[in-house]
């Protein structure tokens, strides 16, 4: 199995009135803008855009030797869920993950290189959000503590003003 036989696949699943050879050439050059009309010249980020493209058209799903990508995915779905984003409901993984400060486009077009860089800007995002989590909960206990401990000055100040009054 040549590296290349899923994209020839999806190709042959299109059903188009060109040959697959020109499609194929013809796809190539559009996804490396002119570049190539070659497979093996495009770089991974732009074979996995013709895959991401392919998939789409042919409503196939990705190849099976790409474990790394779906391990990938999970991660970042399960880091997602983790900030509270309901990961059952498409639109709302998208809109998050579209915004300019998180990745920009949509999850499913995410490389295997922005799907590493967005698992470890969620991580540094939950993790800011444990921390400030946390400080928010040692405000709280220490300004209960403190009201507890004024509660006992104006105890004791009541206790010694009613002595002082006998």
């Amino acid at each position: 199995m040549s590296k290349y036989s899923d994209i020839f696949a999806m190709i042959k699943a299109l059903g188009s009135p060109l040959s697959n050879e020109e499609l194929k050439e013809t796809l190539v050059e559009s996804i490396s803008e002119g570049r190539t009309k070659s497979l093996r010249e495009l770089s991974e980020e732009e074979l996995q855009s013709l895959r991401t493209t392919l998939q789409k058209e042919t409503h196939s799903k990705p190849r099976a030797g790409d474990k790394s990508r779906k391990r990938k995915r999970s991660a970042v779905l399960k880091l997602l869920t983790d900030y509270g984003i309901d990961t059952q409901d498409w639109d709302a993984i998208n809109a998050f993950v579209e915004s300019p400060r998180i990745a920009g486009k949509p999850f499913a077009r995410l490389t295997n290189e922005e799907l590493e860089k967005l698992q470890r800007k969620m991580r540094a995002i939950l993790a800011k959000k444990r921390e400030k989590a946390k400080k928010t909960s040692e405000y709280k206990l220490r300004k209960e503590q403190y009201r507890k401990y004024i509660d006992y000055i104006v105890k004791r100040y009541n206790e010694e003003r009613k002595k002082r009054i006998k």
